[in-house]
């Protein structure tokens, strides 16, 4: 909350979307407001939506964000994914695990090297920086699917040898052993 409330408070005008389950619940949703509020960030620029009833609608709701924030230390994966397939730059934080890191290895293969921050400053400074640009911002979300697209992460037959590769390399390395 510390580093959405700091770039809120940077960026006048912006807004956080933030989408969980428990936002159907008054108590959660009113512990998320507190929180903001006790940093000066007003409820009318928080955004807490439960969850959409259909993929359409939950893959419709990126059409609402300029930018997407990941969380930390434990990453999105799924959701980094999708942000990124509908257009929507994300900016993540290297983290220290595995589950802190997915959205590095994401935005390393489109591409996004400057929307990965090495600590909790630079993430504020990355999201304040991208939010900044209107026109460059347009243009890679515009770009940003055709990225994903030719990116290792769509593909499928390079992944395949890869993980045959490592298979086989496998097998001959400690195979005699089973």
């Amino acid at each position: 909350v510390n580093a959405w409330a700091k770039i809120l408070q940077r960026v006048p005008n912006s807004r956080l979307l933030l989408k969980s389950k428990g936002f159907s619940c008054q108590q959660t949703s009113g512990s998320v407001f507190e929180a903001f509020e006790s940093r000066t960030i007003p409820r009318a620029r928080i955004d807490l939506v439960p969850l959409h009833p259909t993929t359409e609608d939950h893959m419709h709701s990126y059409e609402e964000m300029d930018i997407s924030l990941d969380t930390f230390p434990y990453a999105g994966t799924t959701t980094t994914c999708e942000s990124l397939w509908m257009g929507v730059p994300c900016i993540t934080m290297r983290g220290q695990l595995h589950a802190s890191n997915v959205g590095v290895s994401l935005l390393t293969q489109v591409g996004l090297l400057d929307c990965i921050a090495e600590d909790e400053d630079a993430y504020v400074r990355a999201a304040v920086f991208r939010s900044a640009d209107h026109l460059a911002l347009s243009q890679l979300r515009q770009d940003l699917r055709d990225r994903m697209k030719k990116s290792y992460l769509c593909n499928g037959p390079a992944f395949t040898r890869n993980v045959e590769a490592a298979y086989q390399t496998l097998w001959v390395t400690h195979g005699a052993e089973y």
